[in-house]
């Protein structure tokens, strides 16, 4: 057995004991597109090639928690992990990127499941209706591509609001490593004193 292989096995054991993110677990048919109308200016669609990596890359160095992004790190870190080319959602306001939602394969030995990565959307776009429009269109990703069974959303355990907005539409937590029953005791805790 080569050194990669032991290494992916041994990362493959650890993940069992603790993974960083917490994971929900949201089936196909939770989610439907709101509305195919989006307001005057904006359009969703998705990435074109390598013209939409500089804008991609401005809008996760917005937010200041994603770390810091160069359209390379778009492309070896996004684009090139798609489920399949395109299969990502941009929302565009007048020329420029202001929201994003992608997809990729969730690593599961057991069946195929696809992830969703990357829901962001620019401060001054939010409370708007778009993540849902944004998860509407790219759930359709997962079908086509034979991901049946159920989407898979990681996510940072500080993000309330967007651990909120998934549970609200569904989503169920999932316990894939002893670190994520502390991991959720302590997100339920945050949302319960949020009132969320």
């Amino acid at each position: 057995m080569d050194k990669n292989a032991v290494i992916r096995k041994l990362k493959w054991l650890l993940s069992f004991i603790y993974f960083k993110q917490i994971i929900l677990v949201m089936h196909p048919h939770t989610i439907r597109q709101l509305s195919d109308s989006l307001p005057e200016d904006y359009t969703l669609r998705s990435p074109d090639g390598t013209s939409d990596l500089k804008g991609w890359a401005d809008l996760l160095n917005s937010d200041g928690s994603f770390g810091h992004w160069t359209p390379e790190t778009v492309k070896h870190e996004i684009i090139d992990n798609l489920i399949l080319p395109g299969a990502a959602s941009l929302l565009v306001y007048k020329g420029s990127i202001v929201g994003s939602l992608a997809t990729c394969e969730y690593p599961s030995r057991r069946w195929k499941r696809g992830m969703f990565m990357w829901l962001i959307i620019d401060q001054h776009h939010r409370r708007k209706g778009f993540s849902y429009q944004l998860l509407g269109r790219t759930m359709n990703y997962f079908p086509s591509k034979g991901y049946k069974k159920s989407a898979m959303i990681a996510t940072d355990s500080y993000r309330s609001i967007a651990i909120h907005f998934f549970l609200k539409l569904g989503a169920r937590p999932l316990y894939g490593s002893l670190f994520s029953f502390i991991q959720w005791w302590c997100v339920k805790r945050k949302l319960t004193r949020m009132n969320l």
